[in-house]
């Protein structure tokens, strides 16, 4: 569902799932430009369970260690306590499903930029290291705020979206409500008509009752 899900919001982006039993996290997603250009990987755990697991956080760093990603984030239905949404656990990004998508685009841009100062700074034959500038930024308190402000508007944009659905079917049932009532009054109607007049009155079809 995770794969599916960044595919779907980063179609140029490659995006891969580790094959299940194999060392590794389960989505590796390597970010793009739109030049087509690699600008780096983020690694993805997914858990789907009831109770969190201080041990993820130690696994997925070494996963990332051992496949040079530059960013690592678990996405579960169960969060560590004190977390609500999205927030760092020991310098791992640490989200629940409804936000994964605001802290990907959040992720993924910041790739990006860095990728364009890195190329910028080298240009300019200025030495510096792109690992260490990606990871000043992203423990500092501004890039924390950014990616909560992203996610919060996600889940506000989605909640919205749950919420027309919910109106929407709401009319649905309301209307077909009324139109079998609709159905039913009218069909009374013409059964008192055909008890009054008999043959004298034609008959419609699909008004008629089935045969016993």
């Amino acid at each position: 569902a995770l794969e599916k899900l960044l595919k779907s919001a980063f179609p140029t982006d490659e995006i891969s799932s580790v094959p299940q039993g194999a060392r590794g996290a389960d989505v590796l997603q390597r970010v793009r430009n739109a030049g087509g250009q690699e600008c780096g990987t983020i690694i993805w755990e997914s858990k789907n369970t009831k109770l969190w697991q201080k041990g993820w956080i130690g696994k997925l760093k070494r996963d990332q260690r051992r496949i040079r990603a530059e960013l690592g984030a678990i996405v579960s239905t169960a969060l560590p306590k004190g977390l609500s949404h999205l927030g760092q656990v020991d310098g791992v990004w640490v989200t629940d499903f409804p936000s994964a998508i605001g802290l990907a685009m959040s992720l993924r841009t910041t790739l990006i930029e860095v990728a364009r100062i890195a190329l910028a700074a080298r240009s300019k034959d200025e030495k510096v290291e792109r690992l260490e500038l990606l990871y000043t930024y992203i423990t500092g308190s501004q890039f924390r705020q950014r990616i909560e402000a992203v996610a919060d508007t996600v889940r506000e944009m989605k909640a919205a979206l749950e919420a027309e659905k919910r109106t929407i079917q709401k009319r649905w049932e309301e209307r077909e409500r009324h139109i079998l009532e609709f159905i039913n009054h009218f069909r009374d109607m013409y059964g008192d008509l055909r008890e009054f007049a008999g043959a004298a009155l034609a008959k419609v079809r699909s008004l008629e009752l089935p045969s016993p």
